[in-house]
């Protein structure tokens, strides 16, 4: 959840000095207009998330928490009760940089936190409807706030904000462009634009042409490309259009279970009626 709030404000990641804004995951919404305000100060400020999804990510964190000039510790209830939050606080203490809580707690009695706080860490204490603005004015005038914290223009914080935006922007464009081409595709398909040219080979030997023509045409419908002993065997539907020399080679067809023919050919094909394995349905014919 941490992640999705200050989405829109990276944590700084250069060379220069910088104050560590430690807070617990539960307070995020509380922090994030105290980020906001540090930010149009031009202050650098780094943050991180516990539990990152990688040991890489682990070792990025525990070396900018090392190497900040300053903390600036959001002290809460659910801070003072995670003991995540009072060892981050004891090992950066460690290190003699100094140490300004921010002091947000409804609960304030002596216990290891307030233990650990009385080393050296300078403590704001502020009611709640302390405005923002006044807390980080108060914050930036504290001892152990150095102006070097501040960046000489407003460049470099919009390197980052510009360097998210854009990859937002690209990241849009391509899934725009992906959704576009599947549509595209999927359009194309229910046009049979991808169909395949149909080209029939006379591999398999039908000696009537009527019978060939229907056999080709059937193969053209069903998308096949060759008239081959294999191919002929998905034929289910024969449609006979002007009457054959003769009936006989239908036997070619195993799969065939219908056959259309026109009102010319229904003599003809009378003989096919007692032991046709298939549907023989007549048509009209076109009158000319």
């Amino acid at each position: 959840m941490s992640a999705t709030v200050f989405r829109n404000y990276p944590p700084y990641q250069g060379a220069e000095p910088y104050l560590y804004l430690c807070f617990h995951h539960a307070d995020a919404k509380m922090v994030k207009p105290v980020l906001e305000e540090l930010t149009k100060h031009r202050c650098r400020v780094w943050y991180g998330f516990s539990g990152a999804s990688s040991a890489k990510e682990n070792r990025d964190n525990v070396r900018y928490e090392k190497n900040a000039s300053l903390m600036v510790f959001w002290l809460s209830d659910s801070a003072a009760r995670d003991e995540n939050m009072k060892s981050a606080i004891g090992y950066f203490q460690t290190t003699g940089r100094p140490v300004i809580c921010l002091e947000r707690r409804t609960n304030t009695e002596r216990s290891g936190f307030s233990l650990i706080l009385d080393k050296n860490a300078r403590i704001l204490r502020s009611e709640p409807d302390t405005s923002v603005e006044v807390l980080v004015s108060t914050l930036m005038r504290t001892e152990g706030f150095t102006h070097l914290l501040i960046a000489e223009n407003d460049s470099e914080r919009q390197i980052f904000l510009h360097k998210r935006k854009s990859r937002i922007i690209a990241l849009s464009i391509l899934f725009a462009a992906a959704a576009l081409m599947v549509c595209a595709f999927l359009y194309a398909q229910s046009n049979n634009w991808f169909r395949p040219e149909i080209v029939v080979l006379d591999s398999m030997s039908i000696s009537d042409p009527e019978i060939r023509r229907a056999a080709k045409a059937a193969l053209s419908e069903d998308g096949s490309v060759a008239l081959t002993p294999e191919s002929i065997f998905t034929i289910t539907t024969l449609r006979i259009e002007t009457p054959p020399a003769s009936f006989g080679e239908l036997s070619l067809f195993p799969s065939l279970a219908r056959l259309e023919i026109p009102q010319s050919c229904v003599d003809q094909a009378a003989a096919l009626l007692d032991g046709a394995q298939y549907d023989i349905v007549v048509y009209p014919e076109a009158a000319s």
